[in-house]
């Protein structure tokens, strides 16, 4: 996984579980190496190459500072697993989930900004007296937002 960020000498390599490294292209040598109780799915730079952002545990955010490895700050608001993360120009962070929903998050102190989510097809549908759907399509229909 390689993720080149604006300063232009950063990339992620992802080698192995639980092990994130930094790539130094201008020196090729290994820049830092951050250990991961998961390993990570998806991860990001920010623009300036100060700060390494991973999904982590319990569908959240961390940003860990790329000089010393510690987290600065974890990020909540997912109710699923975080399939993509992006870093603006401004260091403004974009993650997507499972969920279905895409999150803005302010840079600095971590906050989520917006939450986009596209409705689902069936939400609000009333489906109380319907005939004809099984017990599972009925279970179904539920669960994408129908309404008894």
């Amino acid at each position: 996984m390689l993720s080149p960020c604006q300063a232009g000498y950063l990339t992620i390599i992802y080698r192995k579980v639980k092990e994130i490294q930094l790539l130094d292209l201008r020196s090729k040598c290994i820049h830092s190496t951050f250990l991961t109780y998961f390993g990570a799915f998806c991860l990001g730079l920010s623009q300036d190459g100060a700060h390494l952002i991973t999904d982590g545990p319990q569908h959240t955010l961390r940003v860990r500072s790329v000089r010393s490895g510690e987290v600065c700050r974890t990020m909540q608001g997912h109710t699923d697993g975080v399939t993509c993360i992006a870093v603006s120009i401004n260091n403004t962070i974009a993650s997507s989930s499972i969920d279905g929903s895409v999150r803005l998050w302010e840079p600095t102190a971590g906050g989520c900004m917006a939450t986009l989510q596209a409705p689902s097809l069936y939400a609000g549908m009333r489906i109380r007296n319907v005939r004809g759907i099984t017990p599972a399509q009925r279970a179904s229909l539920l669960l994408f937002g129908a309404q008894v």
